[in-house]
């Protein structure tokens, strides 16, 4: 018999997604349609709805989005990238967390891809795109 407990990690996962997305789409609607944002984004919501297909496969609960509407607005872009970045290395920390302790295949496989996601992909553009806001911020205060 399923025990909800046995769940737990898909829970915890569909958070973390929950709080990612609600930090990019706050700032996408201070910044536009910014880059690497309005694309991981995209990635961001695909994974949700993974972790959310495999809730309806194993007939979890899954946990209300607590995070909607709850994410400051960053005051620059400076800021969003580094709370990016933040996000991003606690989001290993937890995927690492769960794979040591998850036995459930499927989510295995979704946990690792998106840690996988998180570390080859989402962590370097977020770094870069840092760079690059410093170095423009840079620019326009020595001219």
């Amino acid at each position: 018999m399923r025990n909800e407990l046995d769940f737990e990690a898909l829970k915890l996962a569909l958070r973390s997604k929950f709080k990612t997305c609600a930090l990019y789409h706050m700032v996408l609607q201070a910044f536009g349609p910014v880059q690497p944002f309005k694309d991981l984004l995209k990635i961001e919501d695909k994974y949700r709805m993974v972790l959310e297909g495999l809730a309806r496969r194993y007939d979890v609960s899954a946990p209300p989005n607590e995070w909607e509407g709850q994410v400051a607005i960053p005051v620059s872009f400076v800021e969003a990238c580094e709370e990016a970045i933040e996000l991003e290395r606690e989001n290993d920390t937890l995927y690492l967390d769960l794979l040591s302790r998850e036995e459930n295949p499927a989510l295995r496989r979704v946990l690792m891809r998106m840690r996988n996601v998180s570390q080859i992909s989402h962590l370097p553009s977020f770094k870069e795109y840092l760079e690059f806001a410093r170095f423009g911020e840079k620019r326009v205060i020595n001219f």
